[in-house]
């Protein structure tokens, strides 16, 4: 027996239901009091699903994250773009922000746009940005994209900057700013940024116009360690991820192409390229599967 649907317009609503919520429960309205009976335990479950979804945010927040790289044009520019297709692939996976700049923000010459990290940031803070930046070198990139980012991030909420060593020595001031991840909604990682800031700031254009060459003046990373080592304060929010999580080479979740003696820029982008492409065939992927696993097994929950 039909439903006693007397027009065309309930007709309608009868078959956008039946759409909605399929032939068992579309069989039980037979008159628009069924249909009202039938949406609201819909909507109901849908809220109590809500609930559980905001319930879950606040036991497990997902945090605000953009990735970010930059570069001068040149080599180092062809060096993002082939790490960009890992990269931005690893940050719509994961629900992930990415943004990239291609040129020099403050400076004259080439090696310059190694300052570009401390303006983006900064610029993100004066834009009221409070979450994560995971900033990357234009010659890392991220190899393991199954890595729960997120839940590693909500592990250490407490922290401003997480970093890999940089030398051997064990210091703890002695980080490599290559890759990096930022709290912005940390007190400290924002005054961080502004220290960085003003110490750039203190070299004079007249000074930046005569370093044409590499360590002419302080690079970014010097002056970063000589913060660090002045503010203990930093250094207690500062996490030291283990080198082979990244900021290696030949690290588990993000690589870096480091420079190393008698190996050009061009010889560092082939291998990239070749390293990321050899992840994304089916071998490679199958050999992440078994990594993964072993990772999972071995080393679950990275520091």
């Amino acid at each position: 027996m039909a439903p006693d649907f007397d027009n065309t317009h309930r007709l309608l609503v009868y078959l956008c239901r039946l759409f909605h919520f399929g032939s068992g429960q579309a069989a039980q309205i037979r008159t628009l009091k069924d249909l009202d009976d039938i949406a609201r335990r819909a909507f109901a479950r849908g809220a109590e699903t809500e609930a559980e979804r905001d319930r879950e945010a606040m036991l497990h927040p997902r945090p605000d994250v953009i990735m970010l790289q930059t570069a001068d044009g040149g080599v180092y520019a062809d060096m993002l773009a082939a790490g960009r297709r890992a990269n931005e692939a690893y940050a719509l996976k994961h629900t992930i922000a990415y943004q990239s700049f291609i040129g020099i923000k403050r400076g004259y010459f080439p090696w310059h746009a190694v300052f570009n990290r401390i303006f983006l940031i900064r610029d993100l803070i004066q834009a009221d940005f409070r979450g994560w930046v995971f900033y990357l070198d234009a010659d890392a990139y991220v190899h393991y994209m199954d890595f729960d980012l997120l839940s590693y991030l909500n592990r250490h909420l407490d922290k401003a900057m997480i970093a890999g060593p940089g030398g051997f020595g064990g210091e703890p001031w002695d980080i490599n700013d290559g890759v990096f991840l930022i709290n912005l909604g940390h007190g400290d990682a924002r005054r961080l940024i502004e220290d960085w800031h003003d110490d750039l700031m203190s070299t004079s254009d007249e000074e930046l116009r005569n370093a044409p060459r590499w360590e002419d003046v302080p690079s970014d990373q010097p002056r970063l360690h000589q913060i660090l080592r002045g503010n203990e304060q930093y250094l207690q929010g500062l996490h030291i991820a283990e080198r082979h999580f990244f900021n290696d080479r030949k690290a588990r979740f993000v690589r870096h192409a480091l420079r190393r003696p008698n190996l050009r820029a061009l010889d560092r982008l082939a291998l990239m390229e070749a390293d990321i492409s050899a992840a994304e065939s089916p071998i490679g992927r199958t050999v992440l599967k078994v990594q993964s696993w072993y990772w999972s097994w071995s080393w679950s929950r990275p520091r």
